[in-house]
This record gives C-alpha cells, structure tokens and sequence, in this order.
C-alpha cells in the first residue's frame, strides 16, 4: 500500500452523512459503538485525520442536539431532510470551503482514510470520483468537485444515481482500489440490527 502521511490534511472537507432516521436498526446509528467509539466519534476522528475542514450532515435540530457542539466540525441541516443523501450533499456543498468534497456514510465504520487520499487523485479532471465494488457505484463513499455540485446538480436529484447522471464521474474499478491496498471492509454499511451483530464479529476476529 502507498503509504501517507496522516499529519498532512489534504485541501478538501469531509461531509459525514449522519441525518438518517435509522429507522431498519430501531435505534440511532450515530451512537452505536464499534470498540469504545460511536459510530459518530470515530467517523468524526477518521474524517479530521485527512480533511481541513468536517462537516456533519443532519437532518434536524434534534439530531444536532443529541451530537453536541466541537472545534473541529461544524453542523449542517439539511434544506430538504427525509428525501435522501443527494439533497443533504448539496446542502452541504453550500457550505464547504473547499474545492473537494469527500462523502462519508456514518454507518461505515470500518472506512479507511486511505480511500480519500486516492479518490482525490482520480477525481482530477473530473466532476467526482466514485469507487465500484462488486460491479456496484457507491456514492457515498466519493470525492465531489464542490463547484460541479453547486453549479450542476438540480434539487430534482431525487437520488445519489441521478445525481451522478449530471456529472462527469470517473468510476474507479475495484482492481484500482485493490492495487492500493483499500479494504473492501470500508463499503461495509450497517443498517440492521443483524448486520450490527456481524461488524462486531468481523471486529472482534481481527484483534
């Protein structure tokens, strides 16, 4: 694996995608724990240590609430809350500082920050840089030229596919992400109380 030096944040903001109702695990999925780290915390520590600047992503003042205030990252609420991560991305662009913009889902724990450090550099000449596992785009696991966002997505983007269909995206095949030593671990999502129970499985074996 190319190796980096995790004292150099690199020029983009990490928008950590937290506004869901987690409604499939019955509880919230921001504070459920892997080791002694919430979801949250951890994705909040994984996102500092490569990113200049951390936004989380909510969907209300209650959510807000629950996470607390920190110098570190800043809050944003979601113009249209309940309809899906393409419209909370876009909120969030409006927001961002950088020209980059590097999406992380907090129900995937087990995400590497190595993944980013790649990303920005296929999302050169680019409007986003998306990884595909197992023959699948994942989205939520990209890098985002914020002007590209702000200038070319639509608030119609219903969806993080048709979002996709606005842009010029390079889809960076598995065997890229392979090659660089990335864990197919980092697209695990945890939606359900089931997949929950096998995460901290998995953890538990690799100790």
């Amino acid at each position: 694996m190319e190796m980096h030096n995790r004292c150099k944040k690199m020029q983009c903001t990490a928008v950590i995608i937290a506004g869901g109702q987690s409604r499939r695990m019955g509880i919230d999925k921001r504070f459920l724990t892997i080791g002694e780290e919430s979801f949250i915390e951890r994705m909040l520590r994984l996102a500092s240590s490569f990113a200049r600047e951390v936004i989380v992503s909510l969907a209300t003042e209650e959510q807000a609430s629950k996470l607390g205030t920190g110098d570190n990252f800043k809050v944003v609420l979601d113009e249209n809350p309940g309809k899906g991560p393409a419209y909370a991305l876009t909120t969030a662009a409006k927001h961002a500082s950088y020209e980059y913009i590097a999406v992380m889902p907090v129900d995937s724990p087990l995400l590497e920050p190595e993944l980013y450090y790649l990303l920005m550099r296929e999302v050169r000449g680019y409007d986003a840089a998306v990884p595909v596992v197992r023959g699948f785009a994942e989205p939520l696991h990209a890098v985002y030229s914020t002007s590209a966002l702000l200038s070319k997505a639509q608030a119609g983007s219903k969806s993080m596919m048709a979002l996709l269909t606005l842009l010029n995206v390079n889809f960076v095949p598995e065997e890229k992400l392979s090659s660089a030593g990335i864990e197919m671990l980092s697209f695990l999502n945890v939606n359900t109380p089931e997949e929950y129970k096998k995460l901290r499985e998995k953890v538990k074996k690799c100790r």
